[in-house]
């Protein structure tokens, strides 16, 4: 549009000074008398004119700037949204950090003893000690999710899961509550309704709670299951939102007590553990 304008304007002042010079040539060629009033009214003329194109130019000059502002003004609020993008995912992967540390620091048992554990081993020893503690239940039906929290709450060396299971907790939490606007693209979804950009979030924070999800081994999800049951548990509803025990083995787990979690739990793999599990009967 501004190019449009500048091509006009550039065209117009070459007619006028093209006219200019056209009636200056004529009357040196036919050495036509010049008459003061003439030459004060051409003058004046000439004035208005320049006047008003440097006041276009003014004008031009301005909508230049408020284009320019404009764009500046768009890669400042890109700038912003990759920076909050870099801030959440430094955050986001420390976090990861931190959690393996705790991992790594886990120990069960005397150091030298058969029964010492570190590391990433501790969860076997756990679930084994979890799982003699539910057999009477299992032995027994029909048994109750608070029988199952009570005989979990029983095993007292499951206690050093405290820390390991707070700090996830807080990791899916940070995900949860951060504010993901910096993944929509203004342009791109400035014509979604609402309930599609809310879509688009919900996907991208999936996305990285799927990685922590990735993270966890099979012995970790199994004592998340259980630890989790209590439906006063701040972590229940997380696990639920985000799938987190999509890649639970349906070998840890007993066909009744699958329904203590929502469906949504197991992510898309709930049919298929619902399945094996009756199989298993």
């Amino acid at each position: 549009m501004l190019k449009k304008i500048l091509i006009y304007l550039l065209l117009a002042i070459v007619v006028v000074f093209l006219v200019i010079f056209g009636f200056g040539n004529i009357y040196h060629a036919y050495n036509l008398p010049y008459r003061p009033n003439e030459i004060d009214d051409s003058a004046g003329l000439l004035n208005s004119f320049f006047s008003g194109i440097a006041l276009i130019l003014v004008i031009i000059t301005i909508f230049i700037q408020k284009k320019d502002l404009n764009l500046q003004q768009e890669e400042l609020k890109s700038t912003r949204k990759e920076l909050s993008k870099q801030r959440f995912e430094n955050t986001f992967f420390n976090m990861l950090r931190t959690q393996d540390k705790i991992i790594y620091n886990l120990e069960i048992g005397m150091e030298g003893c058969d029964s010492y554990r570190a590391g990433i081993r501790v969860f076997k020893e756990l679930y084994d000690i979890l799982t003699k503690a539910l057999v009477p239940f299992f032995l027994y039906p029909p048994f109750t999710k608070e029988n199952i929290v009570s005989a979990y709450a029983s095993c007292t060396e499951l206690k050093i899961l405290d820390h390991y299971f707070r700090h996830m907790y807080r990791i899916v939490k940070f995900v949860n509550e951060t504010d993901f606007s910096f993944c929509l693209d203004d342009e791109e979804d400035k014509n979604k309704i609402k309930e599609e950009k809310i879509k688009k979030i919900k996907h991208e924070k999936y996305q990285y709670t799927s990685i922590l999800r990735a993270t966890l081994s099979p012995y970790e999800l199994v004592l998340l299951f259980y630890n989790c049951l209590n439906e006063e548990n701040k972590f229940r509803p997380l696990i639920e939102e985000y799938c987190l025990l999509q890649n639970i083995r349906s070998e840890f787990l007993k066909k009744d007590i699958l329904a203590f979690y929502k469906n949504n739990a197991y992510g898309n793999k709930y049919e298929d553990i619902k399945q094996e599990l009756e199989n298993k009967v």
